[in-house]
């Protein structure tokens, strides 16, 4: 950094002593320094007294105070944050609080129709001019950074330079096989971005008058992740050949070490290479604008700064590749990505046949955490107090890192966290403190903070957060910043990351790949609901810093790059023989007093599913994946029919018509079921009852088909409810109405309509009857399930 300043000082000095060059802006040009034409005072005059009071204006402040509206695409982002953070004097990852794109056809519309004030785009599509000029709209393109257009192949492919007559050959079709341009023997599957995507305007371009061969949907996927995603690790990809932007290619994209970039004409792309102006395929980034901008607005002054010595410099710093050279390092700016390596014990045993162990206070209330008290700290605030653990020495150890936290949390009032808070909910109302942290005990240690203190425990693994959280309208709860800490019971240690992994786990690709499809989810409208989790950007791997770790989940700070609000991401999804934590460990002599009870659970395994609609779009239902199980396919196609078959419109209104009701009068909505797999044994496929309420009876009725399916993965058989039980489950179960906890002697739950079955996590299987209208729970001991 120091480098970084020292450079940018004797550039300003050296700038000041000679006229501006050019900026390179096709329409207007930066405004003329005053440095340039300032007269060097007498060396004898003494130096004029200068204070605050004959301070002449910032000139940007009156333009920071009316800063122009501004969209882009999404991998522009960062550019807007780097432009942001130099006139406000924030860092880049604060400054990306401020920055929100949508897309490159999606900002575009917006500048159209004057809901934003300027754009930054690769170069537009003469369909956009089109449509601009079918809006009545004269557009003004400004260049404002430079861009590499490059073609990438698998890290497997052996082809490493192409020409561009060989390139521009691949993608109109003459050449189809690798073999014809020094490669193995294999067809070559040149993919393509959609017609509204910005590398695909690049692409155009780079074809000139050579036909582009058209290619199908399936050819042309929907995202840059996507077109990466088959070059990298598809079925295939290593005779697969895409293309992309050096800046999301190069630094967003998260699979960097799957794929390797085209050497065009010899010529390997590089901020370097294309600093130098070697790689021949350069194009530039634009601010986009209207032309009847005011000629002194605000939008030309923003645009005119971004072109200058220090416009250009704070692109630079924000990772892109400025339109002259200015001397910068790109080296010392290059994003860092972390990377890491599993050094804990592995797991032993089988992975589906193990239990866990965790806390639960009161030895009745379901749950992973500790007993707590609310004890002062200082200066008004409060702290948690635990008690429950025989190593005292650890308990002082977890008692100063909660404190140590909260006393930091000065930071959270500088922020204006409230003000904060408000303006990532408008136009919604918000609540600051209603908020209820995954899995965590929210404390407002703070006067007027949503302080949030969690500690789980798991095999004898045991992990605090201290969270400034906040609700946020549609998203939930979202995370300022987390500090977290873990220890292993049985020793006393404090672990770091790597400690939390098995021996030789790369930890960065098995987190990057949890990630990438959780950030994914967010984008798939079937699943959206139940992971929330909007991103700002394309996933494009763990940087070293932003994120902090428990044996349980992963938080990223608010000022992470990648997602839209502060997020936490369960472990539960990551693959067998990852984490320690999933070695079952008896840690009952670490535990003291009678509130503490080790329990066992069972440990959900969750696939990752695909989902899919019934033939009438009226439900939607996960389902087994059919590469990993032998008995998926049949199991599936059970299921499937089932719901088309019992749930779909005409059989459920018609069964309410058959009973004398008005079926048309049933209140139908979008349902989801959901796939759950205990222990790689049973597959659960339940969800929601349809009921209809009859006012002149003023009652429900029942529709009686609920759904809940049970599968043997091993053989793939449907079972019963009974066949997932033990001998002598009779005589140790308890059997309750549901809403009054009264235990029922005198009915038999083989009597009873099966509803749905569950493992809570108490150490107890749920089963859930109807009779006669009224709800029944059948308590199984976890001992009488069979697994």
């Amino acid at each position: 950094m120091k480098k970084l300043i020292c450079l940018a000082l004797s550039l300003l000095l050296l700038l000041c002593a000679c006229t501006p060059r050019d900026s390179g802006a096709d329409t207007t040009g930066p405004g003329e320094s005053s440095a340039a034409t300032q007269t060097t005072p007498d060396e004898t005059d003494p130096p004029p007294e200068t204070t605050e009071a004959t301070l002449p204006p910032d000139p940007l402040d009156d333009l920071r105070a009316n800063l122009p509206l501004m969209d882009g695409s999404t991998s522009m982002i960062p550019l807007e944050a780097g432009i942001r953070a130099a006139l406000f004097d924030k860092s880049i990852e604060d400054a990306t609080l401020d920055v929100s794109h949508s897309s490159t056809w999606g900002s575009f519309w917006n500048l159209l129709h004057g809901d934003v004030d300027l754009i930054f785009s690769v170069p537009l599509s003469q369909e956009q001019w089109d449509s601009a000029a079918a809006q009545g709209v004269s557009l003004e393109t400004v260049p404002i950074a430079m861009e590499g257009f490059v073609f990438v192949v698998n890290a497997e492919n052996p082809v490493d330079v192409l020409t561009q007559d060989q390139l521009r050959g691949i993608y109109s079709g003459e050449i189809t096989n690798w073999s014809q341009v020094g490669g193995l023997d294999e067809e070559i599957i040149p993919y393509q971005r959609n017609n509204d995507s910005g590398s695909q305007n690049y692409m155009v371009e780079f074809m000139g008058d050579t036909p582009l061969m058209d290619a199908p949907t399936e050819m042309r996927p929907a995202s840059m992740e996507g077109l990466m995603d088959v070059v990298a690790i598809n079925d295939n990809a290593r005779s697969a050949i895409g293309y992309s932007v050096y800046a999301y290619a190069a630094d967003m994209y998260g699979n960097g070490n799957e794929i390797k970039f085209i050497q065009v004409d010899g010529v390997a792309p590089s901020k370097a290479t294309m600093a130098a102006r070697e790689y021949p395929l350069l194009g530039q980034n634009f601010a986009i604008f209207n032309a009847n901008e005011p000629e002194n607005g605000y939008v030309r002054q923003l645009v005119d700064w971004m072109v200058s010595y220090d416009g250009q410099l704070a692109i630079a710093q924000a990772g892109y590749v400025t339109l002259e050279d200015i001397g910068f390092d790109y080296e010392e700016m290059t994003l860092s990505k972390y990377q890491g390596t599993g050094t804990g014990p592995a797991v032993e045993g089988d992975p589906y046949e193990y239990s866990l162990y965790t806390l639960a206070p009161n030895g009745a209330v379901p749950s992973e955490y500790l007993r707590h008290t609310t004890q002062p700290l200082a200066d008004g605030m409060q702290t948690c107090r635990f008690t429950g653990l025989a190593n005292e020495a650890l308990l002082e150890e977890l008692h100063a890192f909660i404190d140590e936290q909260i006393e930091t949390w000065a930071w959270a009032e500088a922020l204006e966290v409230k003000e904060l808070v408000q303006r990532l909910n408008e136009p919604f109302e918000y609540d600051l403190y209603s908020t209820a942290l995954y899995g965590s005990l929210l404390q407002s240690v703070v006067e007027g903070m949503p302080l949030g203190i969690s500690v789980t425990c798991t095999n004898g693994y045991l992990s605090a957060a201290v969270s400034v959280a906040y609700d946020h309208i549609s998203t939930g709860t979202c995370y300022i910043r987390t500090e977290t800490a873990t220890w292993d019971l049985l020793t006393g240690e404090r672990l770091n990351a790597e400690d939390l992994f098995c021996q030789d786990v790369d930890i960065d690709q098995v987190l990057n790949e949890l990630i990438l499809v959780t950030s994914q989810k967010s984008n798939n409208p079937l699943e959206s609901w139940s992971t929330p989790h909007p991103t700002k950007r394309d996933y494009a791997g763990l940087t070293v810093t932003g994120w902090h770790l428990t044996h349980k989940g992963i938080y990223f700070d608010l000022a992470n790059p990648y997602f839209a609000y502060g997020t936490y991401i369960s472990l539960d999804e990551l693959p067998e023989g990852t984490l320690v934590c999933r070695q079952a460990r008896d840690f009952t002599d670490c535990v003291t007093g009678d509130n503490l009870q080790c329990t066992r659970q069972i440990r959900y395994l969750l696939d990752e599913k695909y989902y899919e609609y019934s033939d009438d779009g009226l439900v939607s239902c996960g389902y087994l994946p059919e590469d990993v199980y032998p008995h998926a396919k049949a199991i599936n196609q059970t299921v499937r029919d089932y719901i088309n078959t019992y749930y779909n419109e005409e059989h459920i209104r018609g069964y309410f018509d058959d009973l004398g009701y008005d079926g048309s009068q049933v209140a139908l909505y979008w349902m989801d079921f959901h796939l759950s797999n205990w222990g790689g044994r049973y597959a659960v496929f339940d969800g929601p009852s349809v009921e209809h309420h009859v006012e002149t009876e003023d009652r429900w009725v029942r529709y009686p088909y609920d759904f809940c399916l049970i599968f043997d993965l091993e053989t793939g058989e449907r079972l019963q409810w009974q066949d997932l039980l033990l001998p002598g489950w009779e005589e140790n179960s308890t059997l309750e109405e549901t809403l009054t906890d009264k235990v029922v002697t005198e009915l038999s739950p083989k009597d009873m309509a099966f509803r749905s079955i569950a493992i809570p996590y108490d150490s107890t299987l749920l089963i859930h009857f109807m009779h006669d209208d009224v709800a029944y729970t059948l308590i199984v001991p976890f001992d009488y399930l069979d697994l």
